[in-house]
């Protein structure tokens, strides 16, 4: 009977089904649960290359505050984590940063629940990650062009004094060192040289005119260039220009490349308003003020970089609230068609060309919008507070364009 029992082999399939089911449903299981960690891992890994990037940037951003610097890197990685996966636990990160060498890193430790793995005892699985981040920082060399005329005077001039320093503010900091430097010039009905009045224009000097540091556009071969002002390519001064307006120059004179903040602050607190609009001629002297061409003139601390030249950026912020409806070399074309010309040209050398205009009439909007480097760079100022936004923003686009991972 024993015998027979051994021998008899019915229901062995079902069985041996059973557990076969059971081997493969415990396998996928596993899988399903593997897959899951492997894709868990990629979005935890993605989050934290986002906030040690984010923090990188906060290091120079916001010269270097610890506190601020762990904040964004943790904001930026929970709103990251938070809808990429919604099984995963995940506390705040480790961030640490290196504020010497601008690097920082991040680190998570994640839980993933599992599917099937607590069906051998295993319901969660523990998932670490980390990323370094640091940035590289360009130099920058930026003009900005302030309109100083009549139009602007009583509360214009001051939302435009406190808008061009909260810029300055954003672009130097403890962290950038000399790799962002500023520089700017006045314009009204002409451009007031100061104390580079000789070097630019040579032989046409005359130390006791009264007009001596005052200049207008130039003509002949340099026209609508940027050529250094030597022999045959000096700057001029005229009495009177084309439509008869009698030159004046603004007060305010301009202050080459530094990245002495708290200077170019002073200097434009002082500003004040008065003439009419040459256009034109501010957007020159801006373009001067970082053309390397112009090296030999400006001071040794403030020698522009060369144009395209690796990690650097070279801007220009026009501005002005009026018509552009003042010039003096009539066979150039009127203020606007030298103004396009000169924007054509130094946009060509790879300037960008940011424009802002304050309350502008159409005409002085058209003129900036055609010099902008794109739609995206001109801003269009219905007030003061739009006025310190537009700064603001561009600051913010500049720090961005300078640091990259």
């Amino acid at each position: 009977m024993f015998t027979r029992f051994m021998q008899d082999r019915s229901g062995n399939i079902a069985i041996i089904f059973a557990l076969f089911i059971v081997a493969i449903m415990t396998v996928s299981g596993l899988a399903i649960d593997l897959q899951r960690s492997i894709s868990a891992k990629s979005e935890i890994q993605a989050a934290l290359d986002a906030a040690s990037l984010a923090g990188a940037k906060a290091v120079h951003a916001t010269a270097g505050d610890k506190k601020k610097v762990i904040a964004e890197a943790q904001a930026m990685f929970n709103a990251d984590i938070k809808f990429s996966n919604s099984a995963l636990n995940c506390p705040a990160p480790t961030i640490t940063p290196d504020l010497d060498n601008g690097r920082v890193v991040a680190s998570a430790n994640c839980i993933l629940p599992t599917v099937f793995g607590g069906l051998f005892s295993m319901e969660k699985m523990s998932i670490k990650a980390s990323s370094t981040a640091a940035v590289q920082v360009s130099n920058l060399d930026l003009a900005m062009m302030l309109d100083v005329s009549g139009s602007m005077s009583g509360s214009k001039i001051a939302d435009l004094k406190t808008a061009a320093q909260d810029a300055i503010d954003i672009l130097i900091t403890p962290y950038s060192k000399d790799r962002v430097r500023i520089a700017f010039n006045t314009y009204a009905t002409a451009v007031n040289v100061g104390d580079y009045a000789e070097a630019v224009k040579g032989d046409n000097y005359d130390k006791d005119s009264k007009q001596k540091t005052c200049v207008t556009e130039r003509s002949g071969i340099a026209k609508f260039k940027d050529d250094a002002p030597k022999s045959g390519k000096e700057l001029t001064e005229i009495s009177k220009s084309t439509d008869g307006k009698a030159m004046s120059c603004p007060d305010s004179s301009l202050e080459p490349l530094t990245s002495k903040a708290d200077h170019l602050k002073t200097q434009i607190g002082k500003l004040n308003a008065n003439g009419w609009t040459a256009g034109h001629l501010g957007i020159a002297w801006a373009w001067y003020l970082i053309s390397p061409d112009w090296e030999s003139i400006w001071p040794a601390a403030s020698k522009p970089l060369a144009y395209k030249k690796a990690d650097t950026i070279k801007a220009v912020i026009l501005m002005t609230d009026g018509e552009f409806n003042t010039y003096y070399q009539s066979g150039q074309g009127n203020s606007v068609k030298q103004s396009k010309k000169l924007c054509e040209n130094m946009k060509k050398q790879g300037v960008i060309v940011y424009a802002v205009a304050f309350e502008a009439p159409t005409a002085g909007k058209n003129v900036l919008k055609a010099c902008a480097s794109s739609e995206d760079h001109f801003y269009d100022a219905k007030n003061g507070t739009q006025l310190k936004q537009a700064y603001a923003n561009i600051a913010s686009q500049l720090t961005n364009l300078r640091i990259a991972k």
